[in-house]
């Protein structure tokens, strides 16, 4: 894991990301409980800009 994996979830949404955390739990969702999801998108990937 690196270093910057370790960030705290607030750290990565202030730069408009999902963090690493998050985004495993959007692969598990749909891979391992089947939701319906065609193909990723850039917004799995971008979280909600902190104001």
């Amino acid at each position: 894991m690196t270093a910057t994996a370790l960030l705290p979830a607030h750290e990565w949404h202030r730069r408009g990301l999902r963090s690493p955390a998050e985004i495993t739990a959007l692969v598990e969702a749909r891979l391992v409980h089947f939701i319906d999801a065609d193909e990723p998108t850039y917004a799995d990937f971008l979280g909600e800009p902190v104001v």
